[in-house]
């Protein structure tokens, strides 16, 4: 059989996408080989991955193992025959545990719908401490936001009426208390260990019930899967395209300990002179044909166009901050042979820092990276994956000892949440009626206008695509992109080919437009006009 260390490596997992990526690949090199034993070994491969998915078609994740025979694909994190121990009735089901899951499920609750939220890992997901740390810089301020939104964000969250950034920390523990206090009668909150054991029974083209790892179950009219990756839907058989624009992972961390005296001595424009001498080299001494060398050269071209925005609570921009952060481990990488430091040099790409400052606490967003196989939100821990730990063990001190030199107190700590903030969608699911070019508008409305609608720029800065295949939809993706910023926010954007179920999450956004639909406050604004839409249907 073909293995590989990325898809097929006996000893590690594999997710089901990436096993459908895996099996397009083999298809086609396959096709393109003469018969022999060769062609032979990729069929076995081919067959093998086939019969896992057909299988089991509600498994997310296998164990690769080898055997006699080449290797096997064995189930992880599901039951086909799960236990049920208790069951709840209710008029809608939201799965995920995210900023719009929640505010979905008070619009609902606010209608007297009965609601569960399902969801694993921490609630406010990507915008918490313990999620991504994403901190919400989706959106400009003069965009309509649902009342629920509003609310949120100052009762939940004790934000200022001005501040659509800068949430502060211990997001989980305060949406946790405001739903229980205020929304005790209508919204029930229901934790599972992983999205991956949730078992989805249908009858027909209908959901009518969604099974916990633990053994409860959920019977609903409507469901909405607003869980990152669209689990859920994977699991009640929608169709997924692995052809995705390949984004980047994004890092979001905290910088602690700041006073407001340190601002001033935080460059927007950093040169790569004094960078290199940080790292105790000369800017001459850098290979013509290195990284370094590439990392100086951006760091020149960034500075000619540097716009930096600063408000009361926000920073934008700092983009040769951002790169001069690369510049410094990639000189580190020119004396020192350490392979974590090598793997994590070939992986990272800046494009600059947005920065929400909360006190003393200063988010930022963010330093990315590459990565060939899949890594899903809810599901991946910087601290124990083998994988990931060069994060916590190099390239934490690195940023520390990076940023410190700009502040006046040098014992400034840098702390990284357990997660990435997972831009990329690992798969695309094919939706009803998706967004497309009739959604985008040729004037902005009016900010104090009715209706919801989203203004962004269509970003798909980081883009790397995993194989010359991608490489044709990289461009198409980014042709399409070009330009459009303004669009009208629509609930049935979210419907899907199963009668009762919806999706509102970067997975059910169209491939062409993901560089701006993909965006937190897009998930917001079209889960709000979902609830309105099926209020009026009701």
């Amino acid at each position: 059989m073909v293995s590989d260390p990325d898809f097929l490596c006996p000893g590690k997992p594999v997710y089901s996408r990436d096993l459908l990526f895996r099996l397009d690949r083999l298809r086609r090199a396959a096709d393109d080989m003469a018969e022999g034993p060769e062609r032979e070994r990729y069929r076995r491969t081919i067959q093998l991955a086939e019969e896992a998915r057909r299988a089991w078609p509600q498994v997310t994740r296998f164990q690769v193992e080898a055997d006699g025979q080449g290797m096997t694909l064995s189930p992880l994190d599901w039951d086909p025959q799960p236990r049920i121990a208790r069951e709840l009735k209710t008029r809608l089901a939201v799965v995920g545990g995210e900023l719009e899951s929640i505010i979905i499920a008070m619009a609902a609750a606010d209608r007297g719908w009965p609601v569960v939220l399902v969801y694993a890992g921490p609630l406010g997901g990507l915008c918490s401490d313990t999620g991504g740390n994403l901190r919400y810089f989706d959106g400009e301020p003069f965009l309509p936001r649902p009342p629920e939104q509003l609310r949120l964000f100052r009762d939940a969250l004790g934000m200022a009426a001005n501040n659509f950034w800068a949430l502060p920390p211990g997001i989980s523990g305060r949406l946790e208390r405001y739903l229980r206090s205020y929304y005790a009668k209508s919204i029930t909150l229901l934790r599972t260990a992983t999205y991956n054991s949730l078992h989805v029974e249908m009858r027909a083209d209908a959901l009518t019930g969604i099974v916990t790892g633990e053994g409860t179950r959920v019977v609903a009219k409507t469901y909405i899967d607003t869980e990152p990756e669209g689990r859920v839907g994977e699991k009640a058989g929608l169709t997924p395209s692995v052809i995705t624009p390949n984004l980047s992972y994004g890092l979001v961390f905290d910088v602690e300990g700041l006073r407001a005296s340190d601002w001033m001595h935080l460059p927007a424009h950093v040169t790569p002179e004094r960078v290199c001498a940080m790292a105790g080299m000369s800017l001459g001494d850098l290979p013509g044909d290195s990284a370094a060398h590439r990392s100086a050269e951006a760091m020149r071209r960034m500075s000619a166009t540097e716009r930096t925005h600063i408000f009361t609570n926000t920073r934008f921009g700092y983009s040769t901050l951002a790169e001069g952060f690369n510049l410094f481990m990639q000189c580190r990488g020119l004396r020192d042979t350490n392979p974590a430091l090598r793997w994590l040099n070939k992986a990272r790409c800046t494009s600059g820092f947005n920065i929400s400052i909360a006190g003393g606490l200063a988010t930022f967003n963010s330093v990315s990276y590459h990565l060939v196989a899949s890594v899903l939100q809810e599901d991946h821990d910087l601290r124990q994956s083998e994988q990931l730990r060069p994060l916590t063990k190099v390239e934490q001190p690195g940023l520390r000892d990076y940023l410190a030199s700009f502040f006046q107190d040098r014992n400034v700590r840098v702390v990284f949440p357990p997660q990435f903030y997972v831009r990329k969608a690992s798969a695309v699911f094919a939706m009803a009626h998706p967004y497309g070019s009739q959604d985008f508008l040729n004037l902005m409305p009016r900010p104090n206008g009715d209706g919801l609608w989203m203004s962004y720029a269509m970003d798909l800065r980081d883009l790397r695509p995993r194989d010359d295949i991608e490489r044709a939809s990289m461009l198409d993706f980014e042709g399409f992109a070009g330009g459009r910023r303004t669009w009208g926010c629509r609930g049935s954007a979210a419907k899907t080919a199963v009668g009762n179920l919806y999706m509102v999450s970067k997975s059910a956004m169209p491939a062409r437009y993901y560089g701006g639909m993909r965006i937190l406050q897009n998930l917001i604004n079209t889960g709000a006009a979902l609830v309105n839409d099926l209020a009026r249907s009701k």
